[in-house]
């Protein structure tokens, strides 16, 4: 009689939670935020600058903040999207997520409201924001499902 092979879910638990873990959605999630983020610094940093973004009636102590608040979602994507044991830590990128809703937001704000005119590089940004926003949204349910 041949031997047995083993079953699919044989393993040590933490072999077993190691694999949930890697395929969690929110970390699926948070690698793709992290992913598009540099798309997203290139078009909107192209767009600030041909449009002379310092000039802009915004106080500085806000744009201090939006910097801040960038640097914190980035820090907590790279903490869910890096997790190796912890399922728990995969849930960040909710967190990360919705701070990046709310960067998205008021840079989109920001350019349509604020502006004193659309420059070219916006043609990209903008379409670009408005798709990482509408993604980010419908992945939020599964990254913060338990």
């Amino acid at each position: 009689m041949p031997p047995t092979p083993p079953s699919p879910s044989s393993g040590t638990p933490e072999q077993i939670t190691d694999a949930f873990v890697a395929q969690a959605p929110s970390r699926r999630t948070a690698l793709l935020l992290l992913a598009t983020g540099p798309v997203a610094g290139a078009c909107w940093g192209a767009s600030l600058i041909q449009s002379r973004a310092w000039t802009w009636p915004i106080p500085h102590p806000a744009a201090i903040a939006f910097g801040s608040a960038l640097l914190l979602v980035v820090a907590t994507l790279a903490a869910a999207a890096t997790s190796r044991h912890s399922y728990r830590r995969t849930r960040l990128a909710g967190v990360g997520g919705l701070g990046l809703l709310m960067l998205d937001a008021a840079i989109l704000a920001a350019a349509l409201l604020i502006a004193p005119t659309l420059v070219w590089p916006m043609a990209a940004a903008i379409p670009f924001s408005v798709a990482r926003i509408t993604w980010t949204i419908r992945s939020l349910p599964r990254a913060l499902a338990w």
